[in-house]
C-alpha cells in the first residue's frame, strides 16, 4: 500500500501544471501538437482543404466570363463590360489574396504538426493577416449589399 501511495505522489509531482502562456510557447506547443499529431493533422488537414477550395473558387470567380454580364439597375441604367466586372473584381481579388495567405499559414501549421518543424514563431507572426481578413470580409459584404451588386446578381 505504501508503495502505491508513493507512486501516486510521484505522478502528481511529475504532472505539474504550468501557466497557460507557457503551453503556447513555440517549443512547447510543437511538442504537444507532435504527440497528438494524428488528431491535429485531421483537423488542420480539413481546414487546409477548405482554404485550398476557397483559393480555387476565388480564381474561378475572378476569371469567369459571367463577370462581364450586363447589369440593369433599378432606375434602368445599364452597366456593361469592364464596368460590370469592376463591381465584384476588387472584392474577389482581396478575398483570393486572404485565402492564399491563410492557406500558406495552414501549410506552416501542418508542417509543425506532421514533421515537428518549429515554425510556430512564423505562424504566430503571420496571425496579423487575420486583421486583413476581417477588413476584406467586411469590404466584400459592403460590396455585396450595394445597389450595383444587386443589379449584377440578377444578370
Amino acid at each position: 500500500m505504501e508503495k502505491s501511495a508513493e507512486k501516486d505522489e510521484q505522478k502528481e509531482e511529475e504532472a505539474e501544471l504550468k501557466p497557460w502562456p507557457q503551453y503556447f510557447a513555440p517549443a512547447t506547443l510543437t511538442k504537444l501538437l507532435g504527440k497528438n499529431w494524428k488528431m491535429f493533422a485531421v483537423i488542420v488537414g480539413f481546414y487546409y482543404l477548405v482554404c485550398f477550395m476557397c483559393c480555387v473558387c476565388a480564381c474561378n470567380f475572378y476569371s469567369d466570363h459571367s463577370r462581364y454580364n450586363n447589369c440593369t439597375q433599378e432606375n434602368g441604367e445599364l452597366i456593361t463590360g469592364e464596368d460590370a466586372s469592376k463591381v465584384y473584381d476588387m472584392a474577389i481579388y482581396l478575398l483570393g489574396i486572404f485565402h492564399v495567405i491563410e492557406w500558406i499559414r495552414t501549410t506552416i501549421l501542418l508542417a509543425v504538426i506532421c514533421i515537428g518543424a518549429n515554425l510556430l514563431p512564423l505562424w504566430y507572426l503571420s496571425a496579423i493577416s487575420a486583421l486583413f481578413g476581417i477588413a476584406v470580409f467586411i469590404y466584400a459584404h459592403v460590396i455585396y449589399a450595394s445597389d450595383d451588386s444587386k443589379a449584377c446578381a440578377e444578370a
